[in-house]
């Protein structure tokens, strides 16, 4: 019996969902980062990547931590830390700070703002029945896009007036979510499991080798995906682009997304995991290629249009697969596990994607890109059978 509501999925999933909608319609500044340091700060295309790897960094201790911390305090007192710890550092980034101060800044905003996610993801795995979960994900998704579509396009016309104002919206915004959605964030909760020692948990997943593979596979794509944030700024800056005509691709970006990703929830319900994801690596690929090129405007919007349709399938049924393979006790750990492959992949997008453009130009640095895709879909087909065994036995799990 599918449970009652919207989409077949329960009431409570939707609450998740109006809470996942508001918290990324205020995460503007992150895809903004580069295109600020390059006009407000002066930086150069490689101290910038270094900088913005600080952001990343911070990312990798959030995923290594907040799963846990989730797992055995309970997730809606995570998702409360790292907010408002986010809203004081956005305030602090505003202000005129020296470069290591920056960095700094930059890296404990980076773990705090990022720190609730994996709370976030194993709520969808405990709500919602392993059969609907790659439409719940998808579903997830949908909401991130549509806050990713309205969020840049406002605070890059902001930022034409003063990106102070950009840090100071989303401290607000951070703020209000949490007065407004964290008593509904707790009525949503799941009863709790049997809380993992920390022993249990480092033993539990140090051993796992189809996580590790399948989140290294993720963040060697996550490398090339994240150019779109961490070098496109800049080699459009450096084209004569101004940043709104830079915000509207990113608009465009989440645009299709919204539009796109619900029907595409018939596509991931039906095929096999590893074709929606290699068929959007594919895409990707060739959205890269068009970059090698691209002289005009439109040329880059043409290029985002075909990697934005190669990631509709790409992260909903990434986060499937993790749900399906976590054990029940750690499921936020597992989704903090392969949330590492979003910060490792900024990192390296950034500091070695800052480097490449500095050195070898962007045509060099697009054709890397689409080599790298390749190798990607390459070891996702490789790993395949080890991988859908685990899914299939988590599955059967779930279900009892």
């Amino acid at each position: 019996m599918r449970p009652p509501g919207l989409y077949g999925l329960p009431v409570s999933f939707w609450a998740l969902w109006a809470v996942t909608l508001v918290l990324s319609v205020g995460h503007f500044v992150a895809p903004l980062m580069s295109a600020w340091l390059s006009r407000d700060r002066g930086l150069d295309a490689a101290t910038i990547g270094l900088v913005v790897a600080a952001f990343g960094g911070g990312g990798i201790v959030a995923s290594l931590c907040g799963g846990y911390l989730a797992d055995r305090f309970g997730g809606v007192r995570v998702v409360v830390v790292g907010q408002l710890a986010s809203a004081g550092l956005l305030v602090a980034l505003a202000q005129p700070v020296s470069m290591g101060t920056l960095a700094g800044l930059l890296f404990a905003y980076g773990a705090m703002s990022l720190l609730p996610g994996p709370a976030l993801s194993s709520l969808i795995g405990r709500l919602v029945p392993p059969a609907l979960r790659e439409r719940a994900y998808s579903l997830r998704m949908w909401a991130i896009n549509c806050g990713y579509a309205i969020g840049p396009a406002f605070a890059g016309w902001l930022s034409t007036y003063s990106f102070a104002l950009v840090f100071y919206l989303e401290a607000v915004l951070l703020l209000v979510v949490l007065l407004v959605m964290v008593p509904l964030l707790r009525s949503t909760t799941p009863p709790s499991v049997a809380m993992p020692t920390l022993l249990h948990a480092i033993a539990k997943v140090r051993h796992d080798g189809v996580l590790w593979v399948f989140t290294a596979i993720m963040t060697l794509y996550l490398t090339v995906y994240l150019q779109g944030t961490a070098t496109l700024p800049i080699v459009m800056t450096d084209d004569g682009f101004s940043v709104p005509a830079y915000s509207t691709l990113l608009t465009i970006n989440g645009a299709l997304l919204c539009l796109l990703q619900i029907p595409m929830i018939r596509v991931v319900e039906r095929l096999p995991k590893t074709l929606v994801m290699s068929g959007g690596l594919a895409l990707t690929a060739v959205g890269y290629l068009v970059q090698v090129f691209a002289t005009q405007w439109w040329h880059w919007a043409l290029a985002v249009v075909l990697w934005t349709v190669g990631e509709l399938g790409i992260f909903p049924v990434a986060s499937t697969v993790i749900a399906d393979i976590a054990p029940h006790s750690l499921e936020a750990t597992y989704q903090g596990i392969h949330g590492l492959s979003w910060p490792v992949g900024r990192v390296l997008a950034a500091g070695l994607g800052g480097l490449a453009l500095a050195r070898f130009g962007a045509a060099s640095l697009w054709w890397v890109c689409v080599v790298a895709l390749c190798l990607t879909a390459l070891a996702l087909l490789m790993s395949r059978r080890a991988r859908e065994k685990r899914e299939t036995v988590g599955r059967a799990a779930a279900i009892g």
